[in-house]
C-alpha cells in the first residue's frame, strides 16, 4: 500500500484560483442573461447546462478530483451520472402528461333543463309491522 508521502501535492497558483472564480463569474453572469431571454422550452435545458459545467469546475479545480485517484473520480462521476438519470426520468414524465390546465367545464355547473318534469318526492318507507309475542 502507498504512503500518503509518495504522493506529489499540488498547490495551484493564485492566478489559477482567480481564473477559475472569473470564470465562475462569467458562467453566473450568463445564467442571469438566459434567465432574461425567452427560449422557450430551452430555458431549462441551458440553465442546467451552465449550473452543470459550474458544478464541474468546482469539483474539478477546488475539489481537486484532477489530482485524485480513480477511485474517488468514479464516485463522484456516479454520482453525477445519477443525478442526469434523474432529471432525464423527471423530464421524460413532465413531458408525457397530457393534461397540463384544467378540463373545459371544470368546477361548472350543469345547465338545468327547465322543461323536464320535477322529480317526484320518494315516499317514505311504511313502517315495520310490530313482531307478535
Amino acid at each position: 500500500m502507498a504512503s500518503h508521502s509518495q504522493h506529489e501535492h499540488h498547490v495551484p497558483s493564485v492566478a489559477h484560483y482567480v481564473g477559475v472564480f472569473l470564470a465562475l463569474m462569467v458562467l453566473t453572469a450568463a445564467t442571469v442573461g438566459v434567465a432574461s431571454m425567452d427560449l422557450g422550452r430551452l430555458n431549462t435545458i441551458v440553465a442546467l447546462s451552465v449550473a452543470g459545467f459550474k458544478a464541474f469546475l468546482v469539483m474539478y479545480i477546488f475539489m481537486e478530483l484532477r489530482h485524485a485517484p480513480s477511485l474517488t473520480r468514479l464516485a463522484a462521476l456516479s454520482g453525477v451520472v445519477f443525478l442526469a438519470i434523474m432529471l432525464i426520468m423527471i423530464g421524460q414524465d413532465y413531458g408525457a402528461r397530457t393534461v397540463l390546465h384544467d378540463p373545459p367545464n371544470w368546477g361548472k355547473t350543469l345547465p338545468i333543463d327547465q322543461n323536464a318534469p320535477a322529480a317526484a318526492a320518494t315516499p317514505a318507507p311504511a313502517a315495520a309491522p310490530a313482531p307478535a309475542h
